[in-house]
């Protein structure tokens, strides 16, 4: 008979925690009958959605605390950002999926910039999925609303999908909250979510996809019915990262093996149930991803990532911030493998009392090698690199599995952790409770709990620092000016153009409806010397833009010169220049420019712009004659 975890919550009699040797499960001695307990949830405790609403209520007030910079201004504010080219390509993105459904055109493929050409958005960071579920708010109050909220919505909808599967797991209400804000507030995710990077900030696959495949090893439920979810979740994730679709097909590969391993005497019962779950996952993802799949690997302007060659954590970075992780390089945050020796000492407490568990086992296995994996090429401390070479670099030189980036792994292994960190929590509570109901018991339980939230979330969530300020974000006169009325393929030349530094033209884009294209942008393209890159072709106009953005230009342009730049702009169907006038180099541009245009057709402090660009270039005419 089975006894659900949170029925006996709920009791006045409280059972004595113990672990069945044969099963490895954690049990409940109750009237003499052992009852499996971390199981799966009550059903009755399931309708109970008042306390599941609390949960997610704590984890948005948690999200609207750590974001509370944007608040003020959502409809016309990004995070500030010196790498603001990210937050362009985000909104961008929150604009396309719906512009792209909206006009009957491939959302696979965009010509809307580097045009005329375009780029692959599946062999970028296309988000489609999160763009998708976001797009009623794209349409009713514009895509830069639907980023913020987005960016909002990326802690509790990773956080939540931990507490979901800690409750389904018989953990406590507290166990999981304290698990799901370990993980959705992890300085990890706190690190991506200001650049709006909603394929690697919105978690839902890991703790899912964990969840799934551990009722199936442990023959809990239909392995068909749990192949078929399994299966359309990793769809739901393909369009949101493949990235971390990998990441988390290279953590589960080992921990099955693991299990399998440790279980082979049990006989073939769980790899039978894997191999029809998997073949029914197949069913769902294959015909489903076989056309995104061509795309991403053989489409239009595919690209395969350079091998793998970021860096990882250091050793003492779950425990202890290092100046050399993966953030310091560009902000002054902390260490984004950081999880805190709080709830490293939680967890290991764990694996101290409960190491026959098997949900203890399980995850201290997954936490130890998405550790290992996050080291990078280089296993090294703070200061020094111990050994150069690691699991990871086994994957360098794999076609697609290349361009994973090593210390992302940590965001697995903070999950991991807390799964453990509830493992701890569940049981002392209980503990706590089986002095009765009495208000003293009561008060201890509460107290236990909340003592081990902090010791656990204090400093993980000190360390979160989200930027403070907001750029002001809007679409300028001057580029609405130099879009001709009526001309469905204007195409804009924009200076400075879009790129890790600059996300402006790409918002201005978003905000312009979709209404013109641009010659450069941000995104990963295949480049004319077969390097990969965001560089637009090296023609003339490119290079001046080029060249006064890095502050080489020199005045004035040869007769020669202006030709080649007419030339090129009619070649390149360039119908609009869109100038940003300030500093000595932009100055010289607008004046290189105004000899072969001509007087701009708009002017302010701020910009100069041109439209008709092809009229204007046929009305100087011979201007090298």
């Amino acid at each position: 008979m089975k006894l659900h975890a949170d029925r006996a919550m709920g009791s006045s009699e409280w059972p004595n925690l113990e672990v069945d040797p044969k099963s490895g499960q954690i049990v409940y001695d109750k009237g003499g009958v052992l009852q499996s307990g971390m199981q799966r949830l009550d059903l009755g405790d399931v309708r109970r959605w008042s306390i599941h609403l609390a949960a997610i209520a704590v984890l948005a007030a948690f999200s609207v605390l750590q974001c509370r910079s944007l608040l003020g201004a959502l409809s016309s504010s990004v995070p500030a950002s010196r790498f603001s080219g990210d937050a362009g390509q985000g909104v961008w993105y929150m604009a396309w999926l719906p512009f792209a459904l909206g006009h009957g055109l491939n959302p696979f493929i965009s010509h809307l910039q580097f045009a005329p050409a375009g780029f692959n958005l599946l062999s970028n960071t296309g988000m489609l999925f999160p763009a998708l579920l976001l797009s009623p708010v794209t349409v009713t109050a514009g895509p830069v609303v639907a980023f913020d909220v987005g960016l909002l919505a990326a802690p509790v909808v990773s956080g939540g999908c931990l507490y979901f599967v800690c409750r389904r797991l018989g953990m406590s209400w507290a166990g999981g909250l304290v698990a799901g804000t370990l993980f959705g507030f992890s300085p990890y995710l706190m690190y991506e979510a200001p650049f709006g990077h909603f394929n690697l900030t919105w978690l839902f696959f890991p703790p899912l996809a964990y969840y799934l495949v551990r009722r199936i090893l442990l023959d809990e439920g239909s392995a068909s019915r749990q192949g078929l979810a399994l299966g359309a979740l990793v769809v739901v994730q393909y369009f949101t990262s493949t990235e971390i679709l990998l990441d988390c097909v290279i953590l589960a590969v080992p921990m099955t093996l693991i299990f399998l391993a440790r279980h082979f005497r049990d006989g073939p019962r769980a790899p039978k149930r894997l191999l029809i779950a998997l073949s029914c996952a197949c069913l769902v993802a294959v015909p489903l991803l076989s056309y995104p799949l061509w795309v991403t690997l053989a489409g239009p302007y595919h690209v395969l990532l350079n091998p793998a060659k970021a860096s990882g954590i250091t050793l003492s970075n779950p425990a202890w911030p290092s100046a050399n992780s993966p953030s310091a390089g560009r902000t002054a945050r902390i260490g984004s493998g950081f999880a805190g020796p709080g709830a490293i000492v939680v967890a290991a407490a764990a694996l101290f009392w409960w190491r026959q568990a098997r949900e203890v086992t399980h995850c201290a296995v997954g936490a130890l090698i998405a550790f290992v994996l996050a080291l990078g090429l280089n296993i090294r401390t703070a200061r020094s690199v111990l050994l150069r070479t690691s699991p990871i670099a086994w994957f360098a030189h794999v076609p697609l599995l290349r361009a994973i980036t090593p210390y992302r792994f940590s965001g697995l292994m903070v999950m991991f952790i807390a799964l453990l960190c509830a493992t701890t929590i569940t049981p002392v509570s209980r503990r706590l409770a089986q002095f009765g109901p009495s208000r003293r018991a009561t008060v201890a339980q509460w107290s236990a709990s909340a003592l081990l939230a902090a010791a656990v979330l204090v400093l993980p969530l000190l360390a979160d620092r989200f930027p403070s300020g907001v750029e002001h974000v809007e679409l300028p006169a001057a580029v609405s000016a130099a879009v001709t009325p009526g001309d469905r393929n204007a195409t804009l030349d924009v200076y400075p153009g879009a790129g890790v530094l600059n996300g402006d033209p790409l918002i201005w884009q978003a905000l312009g409806s979709m209404s013109f294209r641009l010659t450069d942008g941000y995104a990963f393209i295949p480049e004319p010397n077969g390097a990969i890159g965001f560089t637009p072709p090296s023609a003339i106009t490119n290079i001046l833009l080029a060249a006064a953005q890095l502050g080489t230009l020199r005045p004035g342009l040869t007769r020669a010169a202006r030709a080649a730049v007419a030339d090129d702009l009619r070649r390149s169907q360039v119908s609009g220049l869109v100038l940003l006038v300030n500093g000595v180099y932009a100055r010289r541009l607008d004046q290189d420019m105004r000899q072969v245009l001509g007087p701009p057709t708009f002017q302010s402090a701020s910009f100069d712009s041109w439209d008709n660009v092809a009229l204007k270039v046929a009305a100087q005419g011979s201007l090298g004659s």
